[in-house]
């Protein structure tokens, strides 16, 4: 009896092996056959390259004129592009500070001059939830669930002087929830 129990796991495992060894034969076929299919696969033409380098370039300096208008505003800086140690990828916040008794997370758009989308449609809904996720990440990581918490949003335009035009939004995001008595800013639980 105990041969076959054996047999029939050895047969199980094999069997869930060559399942496995046919869908990697079948995706390595599928990026033969059809490499455009896979965009992950292919190695970024030069002038992509050179296009997501100056993106980041004026992400970066968008993020510094950001932190340079909230610090003289009389925000304190706690934080720049917080992510989650080891959980969901694709969470951050670009800025956390400190405005008086708040904590606000602060989100940063930055478009170049003559940008014909505007900056503040970039901020859907999507990318809201996303912040209200790396904001609840945050304040477990730093076991801060005691503030009274803010969602801005800092729109930076470059002028073309290599200069940037900001804006800035308070209280972007009201998920309506508090706890105790009706306190107004936003609460992650």
């Amino acid at each position: 009896m105990q041969k076959i129990a054996h047999f029939y796991l050895f047969g199980k495992v094999l069997g869930s092996f060559a399942v496995m060894l046919r869908l990697i034969m079948y995706y390595s076929l599928l990026t033969l056959v059809f490499p455009c299919m896979m965009p992950h696969m292919e190695k970024p033409c030069p002038a992509q390259a050179a296009r997501s380098t100056a993106a980041r370039e004026l992400g970066r300096a968008g993020e510094e004129a950001a932190c340079a208008f909230l610090r003289n505003r009389g925000y304190r800086i706690v934080a720049r592009n917080w992510r989650p140690a080891g959980v969901m990828s694709g969470l951050e916040l670009d800025i956390v500070a400190r405005d008086g008794k708040f904590l606000v997370f602060v989100e940063v758009k930055t478009r170049a001059s003559g940008a014909r989308i505007p900056v503040a449609a970039a901020f859907g809904a999507a990318k809201q939830k996303k912040m209200l996720a790396a904001a609840r990440q945050y304040l477990a990581a730093e076991k801060a669930w005691h503030h009274a918490c803010r969602f801005d949003l800092v729109c930076a335009c470059g002028t073309g002087e290599s200069g940037f035009q900001v804006e800035h939004y308070s209280n972007v995001i009201d998920d309506g929830q508090t706890l105790g008595g009706g306190n107004p800013p936003w609460q992650p639980w």
